[in-house]
């Protein structure tokens, strides 16, 4: 991974986490200020899977490579979070959220590179 492709990955992770958070607030009336500021480990996991981004979209091609991608990024993060992290929502509040960030993640990564 070149510098800049890292770069975009780690602004993929944190915006697209900043932009759940947001929509966890509209959506659900969740705190923006506690999800981004007393859950560190989000940006961690986000990050993590925007790291993902260039293989997956490096593997395929076309609108299947962004399926793939959206996918992989969401069901992931929502594994993670009710399987690891114990969220207590139900599985469609947490598939809406992390889908929101697998395209946010997606999106950004892909302006940036």
């Amino acid at each position: 991974m070149d510098g800049k492709t890292i770069v975009a990955v780690l602004i993929a992770g944190i915006g697209a986490t900043l932009i759940d958070n947001l929509a966890a607030q509209v959506l659900f009336g969740l705190d923006f200020m506690k999800l981004t500021t007393q859950a560190p480990g989000r940006f961690g996991v986000a990050i993590g899977g925007a790291a993902l981004l260039p293989f997956i979209l490096g593997a395929k091609r076309g609108a299947a490579a962004y399926l793939v991608a959206a996918v992989v990024l969401a069901v992931g993060a929502a594994a993670l979070a009710k399987l690891v992290f114990g969220y207590g929502a139900p599985w469609t509040t947490v598939l809406t959220l992390t889908s929101i960030y697998a395209v946010s993640a997606i999106a950004i990564y892909k302006l940036i590179r």
